[in-house]
């Protein structure tokens, strides 16, 4: 019997070779924490808007600067009087609205972001001619509204002539004519500056004025003939209005296209030595014929409106005569209108008033009245003013 043949030996089951253990991933190093920056010590420059603020050239011109106006529309609303003295000025003094009497181009507005220059002309009186708007709230550009006056009013932007309806990204100028020329005009410009223009005429046209009603906010370190509007009346007079702003534009910083310049290094003949007709007019009695013009009038305005205006009528009407009246009663109701629109003002702050006799109201003492002001009465003053009534009781 044959041997069995053996069953094959099977080959023995490999044995898997275990893969490597992967070496564990070591944890990422950590970058320093940077030190914090240190926040600066400036603080973030804001828009604040200031307060709303108007301003009124009109007449001669005769100039209701931004602290003179907060009075007017604050008596308008709250019917407060003062005393008068015998030309029947509002209230303060002689020329508490000032006058300025000189040709030229000259700070109306002067700020580091506002920039207004008006341009005042002579004619026998004098007139306002024209506005120039520039700074940093227009970018760099120009506006210059000119020949105003002459009722030929012209309109540039950046030295370039455009129309009387002209509208960009900046500013929006409308004007409108009649047959006497040049009528009205509104303008509106960043930061909510507003200004109306308005001109008057008489004698058939052949005699004008025109009146600047500007709206704004207040800027910070601003001046001009419109005043700082600092709530100090002491920087509204007439004599700081010509110490501080009677010189006019330098050449480097004029707005009114070049060439244009009215009196640049030159002397209105007229003016060197000797006084104007304005002047003349201004620093007279006035004729009692004269007042009741005036009165007639402004008869029907609120009492501070005529109070206000009392004075520059009664110097209009004695240089230009008895038709200039009219324009004087525009500009009031003019300037009554602005008031009614913008509403009733906040109280004021108490301010610095220039000396003179002041009355707080009907049924009041003196004592009443002047703290109503902010004002404190001395024995003296007291005195003072009860030697010059009949009643010392009053």
């Amino acid at each position: 019997t044959p041997a069995p043949t053996p069953a094959p030996t099977p080959a023995p089951t490999p044995v898997p070779t275990p893969m490597p253990t992967p070496a564990p991933t070591p944890a990422p190093t950590r970058a320093p924490t940077p030190a914090p920056t240190p926040v600066p010590t400036t603080t973030t420059t804001t828009t604040t808007l200031g307060e709303e603020i108007t301003c009124m050239v009109w007449g001669d011109p005769h100039i209701v600067t931004f602290d003179l106006m907060r009075y007017v529309r604050s008596d308008f609303w709250r019917e407060k009087h003062r005393n008068h003295d015998s030309r029947g000025h509002w209230g303060l003094g002689q020329f508490i609205v000032p006058d300025f009497f000189k040709s030229g181009d000259y700070w109306v507005v002067k700020s580091s972001q506002i920039s207004i220059q008006g341009r005042y002309t002579r004619n026998g009186g004098y007139a306002l001619r024209g506005l120039a708007f520039g700074g940093p709230f227009l970018d760099g550009h120009r506006l210059v509204i000119d020949r105003m006056w002459e009722g030929k009013a012209s309109v540039t932007w950046d030295a370039r002539s455009v129309g009387a309806h002209f509208r960009n990204s900046h500013v929006q100028v409308h004007l409108s004519y009649d047959r006497y020329g040049f009528k009205s005009g509104t303008v509106t410009l960043p930061r909510d500056v507003k200004v109306k223009l308005a001109r008057s005429t008489w004698n058939h046209g052949n005699s004008a004025t025109v009146d600047s009603y500007i709206a704004m906010r207040r800027q910070p370190g601003q001046d001009g003939h419109c005043g700082p509007a600092d709530g100090n009346t002491n920087d509204d007079t007439k004599a700081h209005l010509l110490r501080h702003w009677g010189s006019q534009v330098p050449r480097g910083e004029l707005l009114f296209p070049p060439g244009t310049s009215l009196l640049q290094g030159e002397v209105d003949p007229e003016e060197e030595g000797a006084y104007s007709a304005a002047e003349v007019c201004a620093n007279s009695r006035p004729l009692p014929e004269d007042v009741q013009i005036c009165q007639a009038k402004l008869n029907g305005t609120a009492q501070v409106i005529m109070d206000a205006f009392m004075p520059g009528c009664l110097i209009d009407v004695c240089v230009g005569g008895p038709e200039a009246v009219e324009a004087v009663a525009g500009a009031a109701s003019r300037i009554t209108e602005e008031i009614i629109a913008a509403g009733e003002p906040p109280a004021p702050a108490p301010a610095p008033m220039p000396d003179g006799w002041y009355d707080g109201g009907a049924q009041k003492t003196c004592d009443e009245g002047c703290q109503a002001l902010g004002l404190v009465c001395t024995e003296e003053q007291l005195y003072a003013h009860n030697s010059d009534v009949d009643n010392p009781e009053e």
